[in-house]
């Protein structure tokens, strides 16, 4: 359903799709994760956008993950610039 986190004003799912040899970053209003699977996030594919960043890349920072089902899950993800592409 969501993303928020402590440190970050906005945090959105984005989705990058290329078409014609371009590149755009969609948001994504809710992202279906089925029981017992897992979503990589991933340069050039799904991705977390973070809006008033206030983290530099290589820092960890604190992220809540907000599931329809299964609640709220916490967890840490480090920042990567956005043309890194690991």
């Amino acid at each position: 359903m969501g993303v928020s986190s402590p440190l970050i004003d906005r945090v959105e799912v984005h989705q990058t799709l290329v078409k014609d040899g371009v590149a755009k970053m969609i948001p994504l209003s809710s992202l279906g994760i089925p029981a017992q699977s897992k979503v990589e996030f991933a340069h050039m594919g799904l991705h977390l956008m973070f809006w008033g960043n206030l983290a530099k890349p290589g820092t960890k920072v604190p992220l809540t993950l907000h599931f329809a089902n299964a609640g709220d899950i916490d967890i840490t993800a480090e920042v990567h610039p956005p043309d890194d592409e690991t």
